[in-house]
């Protein structure tokens, strides 16, 4: 859906950061943040509500907040990496070492 009125209502990120959290008792949204969300606009969809002008970054607060409520409550970007230990670099496995070790160590003693 292509969004061809004017838009007026474009702030710096420090500028948004403030107007989002105003009144918050506990801010939800950090200047981090939402640098984070304009550094990846083009794979989660905020691409069309970000202006970049040499250094400057504009976000429209109408765009903005259209995008976050748009946004799937299921939202995981990045899922947690699965653990998986390293196989053990020892030919043998441990018991049949420790039998060995036990063996050796009962012919030094006798």
């Amino acid at each position: 859906m292509q969004d061809d009125t004017i838009r007026t209502d474009w702030r710096a990120i420090p500028a948004l950061v403030e107007i989002l959290n105003e009144g918050a008792k506990n801010p939800t949204f950090t200047d981090h943040a939402v640098r984070h969300y304009v550094r990846h606009a083009d794979e989660n969809g905020l691409a069309p509500h970000v202006r970049r002008l040499g250094r400057k970054i504009l976000i429209s607060q109408s765009g903005f907040m259209h995008w976050l409520n748009a946004v799937p409550r299921t939202y995981e970007p990045h899922s947690p990496p699965i653990h998986q230990p390293k196989p053990s670099q020892n030919r043998r496995p441990a018991t049949r070492r420790r039998k060995q070790q036990a063996q050796a160590k009962e012919a030094r003693n006798a």
